[in-house]
């Protein structure tokens, strides 16, 4: 007894694990299936800093409203923004909110660092400069200004998904001239963490310029918020790329430019737009046309689409002499003479005849063009009704107006020319 209790024990554990196996694959599978059919929501922040109230001439009027915009522009699509207030940060302070927006970065699916203010690039990095910082020698930028690549290196540590860096901050300033010399302008390359994009105001080498033409901003900024609210659903790389062309537009010495560095996985700040069928409005004009079947339908068709895909069809509509007015089928049928043996160019289309008494009934087809098959945008479409082509009929020809199958006169071979 006590060896069989033993067994059933066993079983009975087994058979117990087994259950909480399935359960927990189960519940695999069940939590795939949601995730595959509801998109989950990223979870993206934003740090955005604009430092302007520089002292004397190295003073910067957009900064300020720069960060303000962008914020804006990133918390509509779903950015938790950090945007300390108030604006011109000082070194202390710079390196406390980036440790902030670091640690808010931890496993975040996207992170997104802006500035805009004075930087300078110099042995391989570029330095952000706070408000305040006395800078009077090159050897001083790293202990009073801030590491653009420090920043990239918080952010690779953070585990964020994706990493991007946007800097306007390519300004002509004295600190230019006290490194580099007269001329020598522009921040530097320098090569980001994997799984990082930077992006610039400007080409190295280059200045940005600091007003926008009809914006509150700088020339780069004022494209960019532009863009981040008229089409974010367009991949990051190429929204950039896009802005980059306006700016260059507006002024010609400036290219604003990215480096990157592992940034494989396409990125896009809002859902995708569907891309729509663009023969879809020409095929539903086409069939309007068609179904209108007159001159001025077809014309209507040619006013929208001169190079249309069914130009030339609707020219030839258009170019077929008009036909008298036919008697009703009804009437036809009823009256059907019996006529000689002939060809179907001897009657006008839409003529009923019979070839002798006990002979079908047929109808005259007239020559012409068709479209044969459905546009591939018509819903309940069936794959056998396509692709869409044209049918010319050379010449006249008759077929039967009823079904032959079960015809007290059986069948019969059409006559040259006609189809039963």
């Amino acid at each position: 007894m006590g060896e069989g209790r033993k067994r059933l024990a066993t079983v009975d554990g087994r058979e117990r694990r087994l259950r909480v196996l399935l359960g927990a694959l189960l519940f695999v599978v069940l939590a795939g299936v949601l995730v595959d059919g509801v998109q989950a929501v990223e979870r993206r922040v934003a740090l955005v800093i604009g430092n302007g109230a520089y002292d004397g001439a190295e003073r910067l009027d957009t900064p300020r409203q720069d960060a303000d915009d962008v914020g804006a522009a990133l918390g509509k699509l779903g950015f938790s923004v950090i945007s300390p207030k108030p604006r011109d940060l000082d070194q202390r302070g710079m390196e406390q909110v980036v440790q902030k927006f670091a640690d808010a970065s931890r496993g975040a699916d996207v992170a997104l660092f802006y500035y805009a203010g004075h930087g300078v690039g110099r042995g391989g990095d570029n330095w952000l400069i706070p408000v305040g910082s006395k800078i009077t020698d090159p050897a001083d930028l790293r202990y009073r200004a801030v590491s653009l690549r420090w920043i990239a290196d918080r952010l690779k540590a953070s585990g964020a998904g994706a990493r991007l860096l946007i800097v306007d901050a390519c300004r002509n300033n004295r600190w230019y001239e006290a490194e580099r010399g007269p001329g020598q302008r522009g921040l530097e390359r320098i090569t980001p963490p994997s799984g990082t994009l930077i992006a610039y105001a400007a080409a190295p080498g280059e200045t940005a310029r600091d007003k926008h033409p009809t914006r509150p901003n700088g020339l780069f900024t004022g494209e960019l918020v532009q863009a981040l609210a008229q089409e974010p659903e367009v991949d990051i790389r190429e929204l950039i790329r896009r802005v980059g062309e306006r700016v260059n537009r507006l002024n010609a010495g400036q290219h604003p430019s990215t480096e990157e560095i592992g940034f494989y996985a396409a990125l896009h700040l809002a859902e995708p737009k569907p891309v729509a069928d663009p023969r879809a409005d020409e095929d539903a004009a086409w069939q309007q046309a068609r179904q209108g079947n007159s001159r001025s339908a077809y014309e209507a068709y040619l006013a929208r689409y001169p190079q249309g895909r069914y130009a030339d069809w609707a020219q030839q509509e258009i170019a077929r002499p008009v036909q008298p007015p036919v008697a009703s089928q009804a009437t036809v049928a009823a009256s059907a003479p019996t006529a000689p043996a002939g060809q179907p160019s001897d009657y006008p289309p839409g003529k009923v005849f019979r070839d002798c008494s006990d002979c079908p009934e047929m109808v005259v087809i007239p020559a012409g063009a068709f479209v044969m098959g459905s546009p591939e945008s018509e819903a309940g479409r069936d794959r056998d009704e396509g692709p869409q082509h044209s049918v010319t009929i050379a010449r006249p020809f008759a077929a039967g107006k009823y079904a032959c199958a079960g015809s007290p006169t059986g069948s019969r071979p059409a006559a040259p020319g006609r189809a039963s």
